[in-house]
């Protein structure tokens, strides 16, 4: 049966670092979701098949999951093992990966 859903409604509930003392729970609606996914910056082609390596804790893991499945695109998963530079070239030309998020080392 389907379910009736509203935009202020909950989709997820997104921790903080806790850089300030305690981590802290933010609460992120539906609506919030739609108008990330959704936002003019992610409309190019270039976020049609995004690789999805970021742990699901990060918040990176909205971008590589949410823009391409709400957008009509595809998620390509990354292995589940840390990637070397090797295997991730060989993730973005066998699955024609369009887009990506990358962190710098620290």
């Amino acid at each position: 049966p389907a379910v009736a859903g509203h935009p202020e409604q909950l989709a997820y509930i997104m921790f903080t670092s806790g850089s300030t003392g305690r981590p802290k729970g933010v609460a992120i609606t539906h609506r919030d979701l739609l108008a990330f996914a959704l936002d003019g910056c992610f409309a190019a082609d270039a976020h049609r098949r995004v690789l999805l390596h970021a742990p699901h804790a990060f918040d990176a893991v909205n971008y590589e999951l949410w823009v391409p499945l709400l957008t009509g695109g595809q998620v390509v998963l990354a292995p589940p093992h840390d990637m070397d530079v090797t295997t991730l070239r060989r993730m973005l030309r066998e699955h024609a990966v369009t887009g990506l998020h990358l962190t710098a080392g620290l």
